[in-house]
């Protein structure tokens, strides 16, 4: 197989060579700075816009779901409010409708 190319070699121009190694060598001004305070500044607005999280209110015996130890077993009486039974096909399980006299 023949060596003839197809490009012809080109010579850098005077001083090129040195140039390019120089701007390599550099750190660049300013660039790595700007992405940065860009992730910066992004950060603090979405702190200060996002909304924060706010404590869960439970009306009723809802302390089960936040791992509240239980008052014991069965319905307790809801203030204001009225229990009805619901059917559950698992005799293990009971199921009750929660209503508030309030909202009625």
């Amino acid at each position: 197989m023949s060596e003839d190319r197809i490009l012809a070699q080109l010579a850098p121009p005077p001083g090129g060579w040195q140039r390019l190694l120089t701007r390599r060598d550099t750190p660049p001004r300013g660039q790595l700075l700007s992405p940065l305070a860009a992730t910066v500044a992004l950060a603090l607005v979405l702190l200060l816009v996002l909304p924060r999280p706010h404590e869960l209110q439970l009306p009723w015996n809802g302390g089960r779901l936040v791992a509240q130890p239980s008052e014991g077993v069965g319905v307790r009486d809801v203030a204001h409010g009225s229990v009805t039974p619901l059917p559950s096909d698992d005799p293990r399980v009971s199921f009750y409708w929660l209503q508030d006299d309030k909202t009625r």
